[in-house]
C-alpha cells in the first residue's frame, strides 16, 4: 500500500524556499546595481535615489574619493538639467551620497575640508551637505571645520551651518561670534547674513546666552527689518514676565528710520505689558500730518482696546 508523505503532497519546501531566496536576491541586486555602459542615455531617471543604492550595496564598495567623485558628478547635473525636476532629483542624488561618506571606512582620514571648499563655490548646498555629514564622523576635529567654515567669506548657507555646528560644540564661543555678527556686522548687498543668523540660528535655539543675543538683535539698527521684526516677535514669544517690555518700549521710543520695526515694538509691548502699551497710544500720539501711516496704526489700535477714539477733524 502506497502513500504519498507530507513533503511528497506539499513538494520540498527548503528547496523551493531556496530557490525563492535566490531568485529574489538576484532581482533586487539587478535592481539596484548601475546599468550597463550601453544603456540609453536618453531615458528617464530613476525615481529611486542612487545615494540609497550605495549605502545598501555596502560601504566596502566605494571609497571616499569615489564616492565625493559622484557627490559632484550629481551636483554638476543638476545645475546643468533643463527641468527643475531633474535638477531636485540630481541634488537629491548628490546629498544622499554625501550623507554615505561618513558610513565608508576611513572616514576620520578624509580630507573633508578640502572637499568641503572645493564644492564651496560651485555647489555650496553640496559642501554644506559634506559639512553636516563630516559633524557625524566620532573623533573627526568637527570644532576646528567649525571655524574655519564660519567665516564672512563662507557662502551663507554654509556659514549657517558652521555656526550652527560650533554652538553644538563650543557655546560660548559661538556666543561671542553671533555677537561679534550682530554688533558690527553689516548686511551686505547679495544677503544679510545677521538676519540669517537670527532667523537660522537663534530662533531654534531656548538659552540665556541665545536670549541675549536676540535682545541685541531687536535693538541693533544695523541689523535689517527682518531680523529686527523676527528677534521681536520671539523675544514675546519666550516672555514670561513684564520686563522685556522696557526693551520694547524703549525700541518704539528711539526708532526713527524703520517704522516696520517701530510698529512690531509697540505690537510686542502690548501683548506682554498691555498697560504700558495703552499708556503709549493715549500719550504718544503722534502729528497725523508728520507721521499718518503710524498715526492711522496706533489710532487703529486704541479702537481695538477700547480706548478713547480721537476727535475729529
Amino acid at each position: 500500500m502506497g502513500y504519498k508523505t507530507y513533503r511528497q503532497e506539499k513538494g520540498d519546501q527548503s528547496t523551493s524556499l531556496r530557490i525563492t531566496c535566490v531568485a529574489f536576491s538576484c532581482a533586487l541586486l539587478c535592481f539596484f546595481l548601475p546599468p550597463p555602459s550601453n544603456y540609453p542615455k536618453s531615458l528617464p531617471l530613476s525615481t529611486f535615489p542612487t545615494g540609497v543604492s550605495y549605502a545598501l550595496l555596502g560601504k566596502h564598495k566605494f571609497t571616499g574619493s569615489s564616492l565625493f567623485a559622484l557627490c559632484r558628478i550629481h551636483a554638476a547635473r543638476s545645475n546643468a538639467a533643463d527641468t527643475s525636476e531633474r535638477a531636485d532629483e540630481e541634488a537629491l542624488r548628490a546629498a544622499l551620497c554625501a550623507s554615505t561618506l561618513p558610513l565608508l571606512e576611513e572616514s576620520l582620514g578624509f580630507p573633508w575640508a578640502e572637499w568641503i571648499q572645493e564644492m564651496s563655490g560651485p555647489h555650496p548646498a553640496l559642501a554644506t551637505q559634506i559639512l553636516k555629514s563630516a559633524s557625524r564622523v566620532p573623533g573627526l576635529d568637527a570644532l576646528s571645520l567649525a571655524r574655519l567654515f564660519s567665516r564672512k567669506d563662507v557662502p551663507p548657507g554654509l556659514r549657517i551651518e558652521g555656526h550652527r555646528m560650533m554652538w553644538a560644540l563650543n557655546p560660548a564661543e559661538a556666543f561671542q561670534k553671533g555677537r561679534q555678527i550682530i554688533r558690527e556686522e553689516k548686511p551686505r548687498a547679495q544677503h544679510q547674513f545677521p538676519g540669517l543668523y537670527v532667523e537660522n540660528i537663534l530662533l531654534p535655539q531656548k538659552s540665556l546666552e541665545v536670549t541675549t543675543l536676540l535682545e541685541e538683535a531687536a535693538a541693533s539698527p544695523t541689523l535689517s527689518s527682518w531680523g529686527r521684526v523676527q528677534a521681536i516677535r520671539e523675544l514675546a514669544r519666550r516672555s514670561i514676565s513684564r520686563e522685556i517690555g522696557g526693551l520694547f518700549l524703549t525700541i518704539f521710543l528711539s526708532e526713527e528710520r524703520d517704522l516696520t520695526v517701530r510698529k512690531e515694538a509697540l505690537l510686542a509691548l502690548m501683548a506682554i505689558d498691555p498697560d504700558s502699551g495703552e499708556e503709549i497710544l493715549l500719550t504718544r500720539m503722534p502729528s497725523r500730518s508728520v507721521r499718518p501711516i503710524l498715526h492711522a496704526f496706533m489710532a487703529e489700535l486704541r479702537e481695538e482696546h477700547g480706548l478713547p477714539p480721537l476727535p475729529k477733524r
